[in-house]
């Protein structure tokens, strides 16, 4: 996404600058559709800044990273977007969205369990060149009352996850009923 800056000079003599956020076709445009996506806010982008409409001279421009997205509450439009600059080497915390595989081959689901999703994301600091655009978590071995635990996540070894406990667990495959790990007979 390119934003453009526009120059004003009104009939005071002051100068007033703006930001007015036009899209502008290039490759790799975020797609804005997509917010809604667990990953977007996990993924990083170019933004070039450019001196005006159609100018090719640019201010600035590097590489950011969304972190909160404002929306009409009525219409669900997005009303703005709050990036971070992300280069190179910067360390940035970032909630890194969760998604859990193998739930159709998972034992304790297969039983008549029910896949605990606990912790929807989780928070690290990281190089921003290193950031994950997910944390895949597989679950296809878990029994009834099994639990994956933070500290059992593998990810990048540049990664340090920001909680003060890792002994809390992500996700659990509960029984559908209590006291009874077998599935319920109809």
């Amino acid at each position: 996404m390119t934003f453009f800056r526009k120059y004003f000079v009104d009939t005071s003599g002051s100068h007033k600058f703006f930001f007015r956020k036009k899209p502008r076709p290039e490759p790799k445009t975020p797609n804005l559709n997509s917010a809604d996506a667990p990953f977007f806010c996990s993924t990083r982008f170019p933004l070039q800044i450019r001196a005006g409409s159609g100018s090719s001279h640019l201010p600035e421009s590097g590489t950011v990273l969304p972190i909160k997205i404002h929306r009409d509450e009525e219409s669900g439009k997005i009303l703005n977007l709050v990036f971070v600059w992300a280069e190179d080497g910067m360390k940035l915390k970032v909630d890194v969205p969760v998604v859990f595989k193998g739930e159709d081959a998972c034992p304790g689901v297969q039983k008549g369990g029910i896949l605990n999703k606990i912790r929807p994301s989780l928070r690290f600091l990281c190089p921003s060149e290193h950031i994950p655009s997910n944390i895949a978590v597989d679950v296809s071995n878990l029994d009834i009352e099994d639990r994956i635990f933070m500290r059992d996540i593998e990810v990048h070894p540049s990664l340090k996850l920001l909680s003060k406990n890792e002994n809390m667990p992500v996700c659990k495959i509960v029984p559908t009923s209590l006291g009874n790990k077998e599935p319920i007979e109809a």
